[in-house]
């Protein structure tokens, strides 16, 4: 079974430090492929299984605490036990 990752968008500009730490990036379409490959030089992306559960909980728990929402739709896919043990802890 595949691990879980959590995504973000790029575009063609410096990472603010949440998204670095991002298991995987979707870059904006530019019509420089210099430009891409300058970005892309600029801003690996490290390997940490556990970044994108622990960054989805911590905003899971952010939304909760402002009130505002009823609830979240989180869709974790292949981590959804490691999600759902990390979130139960938590609450």
């Amino acid at each position: 079974m595949p691990a879980f990752r959590v995504g973000a968008a790029a575009g063609l500009r410096p990472l603010p430090a949440w998204k670095r730490a991002a298991d995987f990036l979707f870059v904006q379409v530019s019509y420089s492929v210099d430009a891409l490959l300058r970005w892309r030089d600029a801003h690996p992306v490290e390997r940490d299984r556990a970044a994108g559960v622990e960054a989805a909980c911590d905003q899971v728990l952010q939304l909760r605490d402002t009130g505002a929402f009823a609830g979240v739709h989180l869709v974790p896919v292949s981590r959804y036990r490691q999600v759902a043990a990390r979130l139960e802890d938590l609450l």
